[in-house]
């Protein structure tokens, strides 16, 4: 069906994967709606399919409806489709956090990381990467830091005693026992908390002085953290950046 999707353009391209993403639906909606939806005019929707090799919308759903779709190949004839299709995800998981990222905020806690003695920061499962990319970001600015992955609260107890250290927290759910319980300690005993998590109410927001968001939806299914990861390295770079120029406004000032 979409042997030719490299001809199509953005827009295109951009009705071509709703089409295979929303097969099951696309016989009851109507052109309107997909043009809203995607925010693309309909004599493009029409164009679309006149390049797939149909006369219109209506032979396109009447087409979907015979062959339902049964055979993945007739559907993606080019690899590219799928290519496409995360890479649209990956940008739009770009956005969504980059709108719900308070810099300001951001700011203000790398400020506080830069300022630090010395940088806990705790994760557990899929935000351990994460947790270890930031480590060495911060090795990079000379900053002194480790990655805590134990829930021996014995232990994280004297991971959390000195008022002028940090601790950074990494939970896209916001509710991770460690986390949460890493955060609520430290903040209880005067040090300052930075958590990283989705943009949502979640328990460790009442725990963190400094609250960094991410935006990202699963690409396939709940399972595959790839797009929320993909946010999370992103922030960990603009961190990275804000620090640097902090250290650098330091050093010209002295």
């Amino acid at each position: 069906m979409l042997s030719n999707i490299d001809e199509l353009g953005i827009k295109e391209k951009k009705f071509a994967i709703y089409v295979i993403e929303n097969y099951k639906d696309i016989e009851k909606t109507s052109i309107r709606e997909i043009s809203d939806t995607l925010e693309i005019s309909q004599p493009t929707i029409v164009r679309t399919c006149k390049k797939l090799g149909y006369s219109g919308i209506k032979e396109l759903k009447l087409n979907i409806v015979r062959s339902n779709f049964e055979n993945k190949e007739d559907v993606l004839l080019d690899k590219n489709v799928e290519i496409d299709r995360f890479f649209s995800k990956i940008c739009q998981s770009l956005k969504d956090t980059f709108e719900v990222l308070d810099l300001s905020e951001l700011k203000a806690a790398c400020v506080k990381i830069v300022d630090a003695n010395y940088v806990s920061i705790f994760a557990v499962g899929g935000s351990v990467p994460i947790a270890f990319f930031l480590k060495h970001q911060l090795m990079k600015l000379g900053i002194h830091s480790d990655v805590y992955m134990q829930d021996d609260f014995n232990l994280l107890n004297s991971y959390v005693n000195k008022k002028n250290d940090v601790v950074l927290g990494i939970s896209s759910s916001g509710e991770t026992e460690l986390i949460v319980k890493a955060l609520e300690m430290a903040h209880k005993k005067g040090v300052q908390t930075i958590c990283m998590s989705k943009f949502k109410k979640s328990s460790i927001l009442k725990w963190a002085d400094y609250k960094i968001y991410t935006c990202a939806n699963y690409f396939e299914e709940s399972t595959d953290r790839s797009l929320e990861r993909i946010a999370q390295m992103a922030v960990v770079d603009i961190m990275y950046y804000a620090m640097k120029r902090y250290k650098l406004d330091l050093e010209g000032k002295a």
